[in-house]
């Protein structure tokens, strides 16, 4: 039996993932190759997050006033693995997407390897990373959608510290892939992850490899525009809307304006983007991390970090408000 965890992380295209994975007429192909998602009716795709759970931040989704509670959603994952380990089907294939696995704590990570471990051995983790800069403004326009504060994306997810936490708990069974690379693919990232599932799951097995057509995925919940984020939060502020609810109203409004937006000739609406003493700021203060990305796991940054690397300006620009 084998097992494929993708931890994310967020803005990574773990929607348009989970979409093709959990659509109705793809899971029946998938199971023909006896292959099957994770995913149940109360927590979706992400048991593997509840199973692990210890004390990490509850994603928003699953923190709404209407939610159920978190025990249900342990339990029930608890129940979903025990009936799977049952079933010890050494030909059947699991995958699991779940962008908040990424979070999980260095406990939660080892609890997990040890859950999965009870039903096989052999487990790869995998994820996407993208630049770091383009990563970090997604998830600051995230972050900008649900909040009346804007804060700091940095203290949501740590990537150097995540992907050293991963590593050092699954070791080889790590795997990560560069985002860029996966979304240039023809078809984009649905391609691309089902091309790391058949290398990962039937590299051994010739005869058998998934086959499903794939189509051209455009990333869900992509960065945007500065205009429509401050609108966002002038709304939830002259209506006292609170943090991190979902509205569906506001929600339903946000989506068609975006869709105008994206259709529209001009292309109307400012993406954010890094000043140029911003840049240097944030490349040398996470040197760490692109030189991780780059020497160890091979990446090639779009953003020319190394052009950046000015010890000196960032020493005076590290008084800087940038909040």
């Amino acid at each position: 039996m084998t097992l494929i965890i993708h931890i994310g992380p967020p803005k990574t295209g773990t929607s348009s993932i989970q979409d093709w994975l959990s659509k109705g007429s793809e899971k029946k192909k998938l199971e023909k190759y006896n292959t099957f998602y994770f995913s149940n009716s109360i927590s979706n795709n992400d048991i593997l997050f509840f199973l692990a759970h210890i004390d990490s931040p509850i994603p928003r989704k699953y923190a709404q006033d209407s939610s159920p509670e978190i025990n249900l959603h342990k339990k029930r994952a608890e129940r979903y693995i025990e009936d799977i380990r049952k079933l010890n089907n050494k030909d059947n294939l699991y995958i699991s997407s779940s962008e908040y696995l990424f979070r999980l704590n260095k406990n939660e990570i080892i609890k997990l390897k040890q859950a999965l471990l009870d039903i096989d051995e052999d487990i790869k983790i995998i994820c996407f990373i993208r630049d770091p800069l383009n990563y970090i403004i997604s998830q600051l326009c995230m972050n900008m959608r649900h909040r009346i504060e804007i804060i700091s994306p940095s203290s949501d997810i740590n990537l150097l510290d995540q992907l050293s936490l991963w590593e050092s708990v699954f070791n080889e069974q790590f795997i990560p892939y560069s985002f860029e690379n996966a979304v240039q693919e023809q078809n984009g990232i649905t391609a691309a992850f089902q091309r790391i599932i058949n290398e990962l799951a039937f590299s051994n097995k010739p005869s058998k490899e998934i086959k499903i057509k794939t189509h051209d995925t455009k990333i869900k919940n992509s960065s945007t525009c500065a205009e429509l984020l401050l609108a966002t939060r002038d709304y939830r502020i002259k209506y006292g809307l609170k943090d991190d609810i979902y509205y569906d109203y506001l929600n339903i409004a946000r989506r068609k304006i975006e869709r105008t937006l994206a259709d529209s000739e001009n292309k109307i609406g400012t993406k954010i983007e890094y000043s140029e003493e911003a840049k240097i700021y944030f490349i040398n203060k996470n040197k760490a991390l692109y030189e991780l990305l780059e020497d160890k796991y091979n990446f090639k940054s779009s953003s020319n970090w190394k052009d950046y690397l000015n010890p000196e300006k960032y020493k005076d620009l590290k008084d800087v408000s940038w909040g």
